[in-house]
């Protein structure tokens, strides 16, 4: 189905395909997420012209929408700075940050004949070969939608080998492949692709 196909749906269209999806699915759908994903994948409908229409369609009383629990009860904040702040959805990102700034540390004072030097070579693993990729990821695909999880690993250890060879090659030209440049660089890169992520996330950047 095109793109140019997606546009076309009109809200009666939508309204129907939501109705005939909540009558047919088993198991039902249990969050307005799930109910709008699940009409996203069955027929090409945007997953936020979805959501629009069953608000209306439970204004309009024709569906009851349950109160979630858990995580999907809260709502989602409309600010960055809500939404880093709240613990439902600000904990993937605090512990990106985290790893990022525990890694500096223990790359930078843990010796290698230290017993702790485990601790080291565990976060530079993690801080190398998957940090960068997962947050590029993340910004590449920040609604979650078009890629499972599984997918979402496997590309972020993908593009983290990328990022560490580009980044090699600018340092080798630009600055010195030694290990305080490689710490600087990886960790601007994740985080201001962790923050690119958070803006399109949020719909600040239509893009």
């Amino acid at each position: 189905m095109t793109l140019k196909h997606k546009r076309t749906f009109k809200s009666e269209t939508i309204d129907k395909l939501i109705l005939d999806t909540l009558k047919k699915s088993k198991p039902k759908p249990k969050t307005v997420k799930e109910l709008a994903t699940l009409v996203n994948k069955e027929h090409g409908v945007p997953v936020k012209k979805v959501l629009d229409r069953i608000e209306e369609l439970e204004i309009e009383g024709k569906i009851n929408l349950k109160q979630p629990e858990g995580k999907d009860a809260a709502p989602v904040p409309d600010n960055i700075l809500d939404y880093i702040m709240s613990y439902e959805y600000g904990l993937e990102f605090w512990i990106v940050i985290g790893l990022v700034v525990a890694t500096i540390p223990a790359a930078l004072f843990i010796p290698a004949d230290h017993p702790l030097v485990a601790i080291r070579w565990v976060l530079g693993i993690i801080f190398v070969l998957f940090l960068s990729g997962y947050a590029l990821t993340s910004a590449l695909f920040p609604t979650g939608e078009e890629i499972d999880g599984i997918e979402k690993i496997a590309l972020s250890f993908g593009l983290s080998l990328a990022v560490a060879v580009f980044d090699g090659l600018a340092l080798n030209f630009l600055w010195a492949i030694q290990l305080i440049p490689l710490l600087v660089t990886l960790s601007i890169f994740t985080l201001v692709m962790w923050i690119i992520y958070l803006f399109r996330k949020l719909g600040k950047f239509p893009i």
